[in-house]
C-alpha cells in the first residue's frame, strides 16, 4: 500500500514527514503481526498492534 498523507484533520503546526505509522505498519506486518487504527474526531486516535508470541 503506498503512503498517502492527508491534510484534513491534521495539525499542520507539527513537524514531520507523516510516514511514521506507515513505517510501523510495514515493520509489524513483516513480523507476522497486525496493526489497526481508529480515529474519533475531537477525541484522538487509538492504534492497536498485535504481534505473535514467539515459542520457546
Amino acid at each position: 500500500m503506498p503512503f498517502v498523507r492527508l491534510a484534513a484533520g491534521g495539525n499542520s503546526e507539527r513537524a514531520g514527514t507523516g510516514v511514521g505509522l506507515a513505517l510501523c505498519a510495514r515493520i509489524v506486518e513483516r513480523h507476522g503481526g497486525t496493526i489497526a487504527a481508529r480515529s474519533r474526531p475531537g477525541e484522538g486516535a487509538t492504534i492497536v498492534v498485535a504481534l505473535p508470541a514467539q515459542s520457546r
